[in-house]
């Protein structure tokens, strides 16, 4: 069983503090912790599994990559990739979008930043059908969007230097199988 973990450290403590939960996104605060509790996670399970002269477990894995995607203009985006696998089928990835204003030391969330949600909403759907391959008419049906079937966008998004990218993890929109989805926004189609 194996856990790996890298993230930025800043030389401002408070930039630090601020962007903690994306680094530790369980609440820990420190990276010692995090290891920790994700080995002490595999060692319950496999003395569980010898008291009951069970097979022990496949070894675990985790690997934790949070970085700086974009720093620039008092905007930080991070992004953290998290690979794991603890038992079942098969393991699982996730990559979560963190956005702030720095100047402010704030979270950024995306109502803030849009003039015009309608108009944004229907260029994302534009876009989205176009990278999907689907018409301006074809419906969702059971491929996309599950039990709502209509367009959404992810709260999961990241600012970058040329656009907006809304990040669908596995299951979120799609079937395990599909993967990931990501949805990248021109700012040059969202000017207004």
């Amino acid at each position: 069983t194996v856990f790996t973990a890298s993230y930025p450290k800043f030389q401002d403590q408070e930039i630090n503090n601020l962007v903690q939960p994306a680094v530790f996104i369980d609440g820990e605060t420190t990276i010692e912790q995090v290891s920790e509790s994700f080995i002490a996670g595999y060692n319950e399970l496999a003395e569980e599994s010898i008291a009951q002269n069970q097979p022990e477990p496949f070894a675990w894995f985790r690997h934790q990559k949070c970085k700086v995607e974009f720093n620039k203009a008092q905007v930080l985006t991070l992004s953290h990739e998290i690979s794991d696998y603890t038992g079942g089928a098969h393991g699982m990835f996730v990559k979560i979008w963190y956005n702030y204003d720095l100047e402010k030391k704030a979270a950024i969330l995306l109502p803030e930043i849009l003039q015009d949600s309608s108009a944004f909403m229907r260029t994302a759907e534009q876009l989205f059908r176009k990278q999907e391959g689907l018409s301006d008419t074809a419906k969702f049906e059971n491929t996309y969007f599950f039990e709502q079937q209509k367009f959404a966008l992810s709260a999961n998004f990241g600012l970058l230097q040329d656009g907006i990218i809304f990040f669908y993890n596995p299951y979120e929109i799609k079937a395990f199988a599909e993967g990931v989805t990501e949805l990248f926004i021109p700012y040059d189609a969202i000017k207004g």
